[in-house]
């Protein structure tokens, strides 16, 4: 992105060239001509045998060359690194030929469903929702508006996940819990659990 776009987006003021392109966020001391370094803590001398194209500063610091100026540079770098550095894949709206749908499924607008994906019969997923790869949704679970489930997530049967949610790769919602109860003969009894 140019650093120009990086400004408007993270709500920061430009100082300098906003046209020069911007590849990654690196530490000053590492930082190339199309790295964005944050330096709102770093010495000027530091700053000035830095490579990196533009910085990250506090608003009142002085800059060599391009920056970004922010009341708050710790929310300007999140902001910076989330559009440098997407989490998520692209993801086209559709369900994979490749997945799994049971019967009876309802697919709110917007919704990606990945490759190799199984959604049990009876499941609901709210618009904008994200399924990844390998991911199972149970028999009637619900996935909320926008919400995200990443690769090989597993969601038993019933399992309601609100809107604008995350759950990680590998994630496990709704298997038992270890509850148990003591019957006759000291033996362990499993008390159900949802």
């Amino acid at each position: 992105m140019t650093l120009g776009e990086l400004a408007a987006a993270a709500h920061a003021a430009l100082a300098g060239d906003g046209a020069i392109l911007i590849h990654a966020v690196a530490p000053l001391e590492q930082a190339g001509q199309r790295d964005l370094a944050p330096a709102w803590r770093a010495k000027p001398d530091e700053i000035a045998r830095s490579r990196a194209g533009a910085l990250i500063l506090q608003e009142g610091q002085a800059a060599d060359r391009p920056a970004l100026i922010s009341a708050n540079p710790p929310l300007t770098l999140a902001r910076t690194l989330e559009l440098l550095n997407p989490e998520l894949p692209a993801a086209a709206p559709g369900v994979s030929p490749r997945a799994s749908v049971g019967p009876g499924v309802v697919v709110g607008a917007g919704v990606h469903v990945g490759d190799f994906a199984v959604i049990g019969g009876g499941a609901r997923l709210d618009d904008g929702a994200l399924v990844l790869a390998g991911a199972k949704i149970g028999a009637g679970c619900v996935i909320g508006r926008d919400t995200v489930i990443f690769e090989n997530v597993v969601l038993y049967p019933g399992t309601v996940i609100g809107a604008r949610c995350r759950i990680h790769a590998g994630s496990v919602i709704g298997a038992d819990g270890f509850g148990y109860a003591r019957a006759p003969g000291n033996v362990s009894y499993k008390i159900p659990q949802r």
